[in-house]
């Protein structure tokens, strides 16, 4: 949630959760965005995320973003 939180535009992260498939890991987690923030706006910022977990730790495959 760090790694998330960090992202410009994120104003909070809650319910992460994390689970082992064989190696991988699959993440999901909720992200706070200010309200006013269009919803092509929100959308980059919940690939960021997407993309910084990714990145940050090669075992996570898949981060599912609500």
């Amino acid at each position: 949630s760090e790694v998330a939180a960090g992202v410009a535009g994120v104003e909070g992260v809650h319910d992460v959760r994390a689970r082992r498939a064989g190696r991988a890991v699959l993440v999901e987690l909720h992200l706070d965005l200010p309200p006013e923030l269009p919803l092509r706006d929100a959308h980059a910022v919940a690939e960021r995320v997407r993309h910084e977990i990714i990145h940050h730790d090669p075992q996570v495959v898949s981060v599912n973003v609500d």
